[in-house]
């Protein structure tokens, strides 16, 4: 959406050993800046064209969803398929104009409203808008689905829906305050990389440069809810572009501001003691009257972007809410199943996990006397021992055993020859793959002679069409095919010559 950050690039290219041209750069994004105006979402120049026609022709289309969600105004013009017609049927999708608007145009990370337009002062629906856009400035195109016929110089009334803008609402509000609850914890040098701005949840992109903890993901948890429990108030005004700069408000990751710009103070106090709000940001969205109206708000998850740049996602109000009863489901539906309360859940688990942790190690160990057994006992099957060139050879093939576990066996089996080289190989099912884990432990002696067991499991992992090293004593290796293991097998003696 947003293309990366030249601030980054910048320091990637140094650490390689490669500059940045500031002046190639301007001149590259001047050129990019010039295509883009030319397409709208990549539909091409005559889009935009003909929507710069239509306002020549009818005029600019004024946002009114500041003060109201609804209003009633003339049609100016209907678009279907990117062309300029007289009517839509019923059913028929395309895009409506008016010369004033109640519906917020998707822009500064804020999706576009969502709701209706009706004939005027009644429920009779005309048409359902299923988003909003401006395609370019001062131009607001309803994306709509007729349910009646529409005709270029209807007055319709156009209505937001309120339960979508005022959830949209929240989540804005809560991305400042969240902006500002970032920089309280992490520092001033975390400044705002994109966001998205929706009905059911926020993403706030910010630059930072490793993994925040649990506990500051808390903290800054505990300076959002706080400030919605201050119920501070939050003011849009509007100013000459060079008094917000003068007045230290921030300007969004990716916005263009004219000569005058509208402001957002997230504060218990008014302009006249800005210095002292919580927040000062440029914005042009729509916002809640006071902190207290979003309810709640809750981190859902942090993760790493891109270098330096990580992406936090949260939820506010009534999804705020949600979030909470589906955790407190799962969390009762996990008692249900243990037997327990959901107070007594955490330590039912933790005895549950000691439990399958203490049988797992007693599964492995049987495993492994399993492995051992038939070479004490000489039996035919299991480990085998022979004699190569004067060098006793064991071979142990098992199926099953933890891949972790090849180096005890061959300790093992190294234990019993007391000179010699050790094969210990063990074949997992790995969603129908065969995979191959193998090990060579050689003693002393033997490593005397010369021989390798690095070597050694590289030449055998050939065999496996896999990898393998390590060192003279001891090395290990994989591959993958059971028919390939066997084949190896076969073929040991002949690598140790």
């Amino acid at each position: 959406t947003f293309g990366f950050p030249p601030d980054l690039t910048r320091e990637m290219l140094a650490e390689n050993g490669l500059s940045f041209d500031d002046k190639e750069f301007q001149t590259a994004q001047i050129a990019a800046q010039e295509t883009a105006s030319q397409g709208w979402k990549g539909s091409g120049a005559k889009d935009v064209t003909i929507y710069n026609e239509l306002q020549k022709k009818n005029g600019l289309s004024v946002f009114r969803g500041y003060d109201t969600l609804s209003l009633t105004s003339a049609i100016t013009a209907i678009l279907k398929e990117g062309k300029s017609v007289n009517a839509l049927a019923v059913g028929e999708h395309g895009e409506v104009v008016a010369k004033e608007s109640p519906f917020y145009p998707e822009g500064g990370g804020q999706v576009g409203d969502k709701g209706g337009i009706f004939k005027p002062g009644t429920s009779e629906s005309i048409a359902t808008v299923v988003d909003t856009q401006k395609p370019i400035a001062d131009f607001i195109s309803h994306h709509v689905i007729a349910t009646r016929e529409l005709k270029v110089g209807d007055s319709v009334e156009f209505r937001v829906d309120k339960i979508t803008r005022n959830a949209t609402r929240r989540h804005h509000t809560s991305t400042h305050i969240l902006h500002a609850a970032l920089r309280a914890t992490l520092g001033k040098t975390v400044t705002q990389a994109g966001s998205l701005v929706a009905p059911d949840r926020l993403r706030f992109d910010y630059t930072f440069n490793k993994p925040l903890t649990p506990e500051q993901i808390v903290e800054i948890e505990n300076i959002v809810n706080n400030a919605v429990l201050e119920n501070y108030d939050v003011t849009p005004k509007e100013f000459p572009a060079a008094e917000a700069k003068k007045m230290g408000a921030m300007a969004l990751f990716g916005e263009k501001y004219g000569d005058k710009v509208r402001c957002l103070l997230i504060s218990a106090k008014g302009y006249d003691h800005h210095s002292e709000g919580f927040s000062l940001e440029l914005c042009g969205g729509t916002h809640v009257d006071a902190t207290g109206d979003i309810g709640a708000f809750k981190i859902v998850s942090d993760t790493s972007l891109a270098a330096g740049i990580r992406r936090m996602e949260a939820v506010a109000g009534m999804r705020a809410i949600e979030y909470f009863r589906q955790s407190e489901n799962r969390l009762n539906s996990v008692a249900d199943k243990l037997k327990t309360s959901p107070a007594d859940a955490d330590r039912t688990v933790t005895k549950l996990l000691d439990r399958q942790r203490q049988l797992e190690q007693e599964l492995r160990d049987l495993k492994l006397k399993q492995a051992q057994a038939p070479a004490a006992a000489g039996a035919s099957t299991g480990p085998s021992v022979q004699t190569v060139n004067g060098v006793q050879l064991a071979v142990n093939v098992t199926d099953g055993l933890d891949p972790k576990d090849l180096r005890t066996l061959a300790d093992r089996i190294k234990q019993q020859i007391k000179s010699g080289v050790v094969f210990a190989a063990t074949v997992v099912d790995d969603e129908g793959r065969k995979k191959v884990s193998f090990v060579f432990a050689i003693t002393d002696d033997v490593k005397a002679k010369g021989l390798d067991a690095g070597k050694l499991a590289q030449a055998a992992a050939k065999e496996l069409d896999g990898r393998g090293g390590g060192r003279a004593d001891f090395a290990q290796g994989g591959g993958e095919g059971r028919e390939k293991l066997d084949a190896l097998v076969r073929k040991l003696p002949e690598l140790l010559k």
